[in-house]
């Protein structure tokens, strides 16, 4: 069986926006450079957020002063697309935090879990010219059809702990960083006009007795 491939719809190196605020961002690749977005959100004022050293790349996106419901959110169109999936890097410092959760949301206010939590790995160092896997994250959702063919679909990555990734308590200083987000979709094959299949098929047709005719 032949599927379609993979399009890119948003994808986010962080290399030419280059976060200094909570956003929203474009993405520097895919076909929604000019609607998509991300953005971060924190309860707390003093939040900084900058860029920092990216997992193979030059930049993430970096934020402190993190608390249980904060949150990274990147929203994107699934017009004329199914088989959604994304995939991004995420990592931390030591007093950052290290037990999060995906969901998604049809609506932004309502959001629905993909999965369980899980948690940022200690002890890893990111590296502008090697790519580290063990901090690489893939979710493949095309099992979940109701994200196909959606105008705005939120993807939110949340806090859920205070829990560091060095095992203590989340730090005020203590950062988690983001990159490379990629949403993908395939495009939903286009369904014949029925009379462009009833013509196919009285073609069909036609052909078969001409053989037999011949013979």
């Amino acid at each position: 069986i032949q599927t379609s491939k993979a399009d890119v719809l948003a994808g986010w190196t962080f290399e030419t926006s280059m976060p200094t605020s909570s956003g929203p961002y474009s993405p520097e690749s895919g076909s929604q450079t000019g609607t998509a977005t991300i953005l971060g959100s924190h309860a707390s004022g003093t939040t900084t957020f900058s860029t920092f050293q990216g997992n193979g790349s030059l930049t993430a996106f970096e934020a402190n002063h993190w608390a249980v419901g904060d949150y990274w959110q990147f929203t994107v169109s699934t017009i004329g697309f199914e088989n959604i999936s994304l995939s991004y890097s995420q990592n931390g410092s030591s007093t950052g935090p290290a037990v999060f959760q995906l969901a998604y949301s049809l609506d932004g206010t309502t959001f629905n879990n993909v999965g369980s939590t899980y948690t940022i790995p200690s002890g890893v160092s990111w590296h502008t010219a090697t790519t580290d896997a063990s901090t690489s994250f893939s979710d493949d959702l095309s099992g979940l059809i109701a994200l196909n063919g959606i105008s705005k679909l939120y993807f939110r990555i949340i806090d859920e702990a205070t829990t560091s990734v060095g095992g203590g308590n989340v730090g005020l200083a203590g950062a988690d960083y983001i990159d490379n987000v990629i949403v993908s979709g395939t495009p939903v094959a286009a369904v014949p006009e029925p009379s462009a299949i009833t013509l196919a098929t009285i073609g069909g047709i036609v052909c078969f007795f001409m053989m037999r005719r011949r013979h």
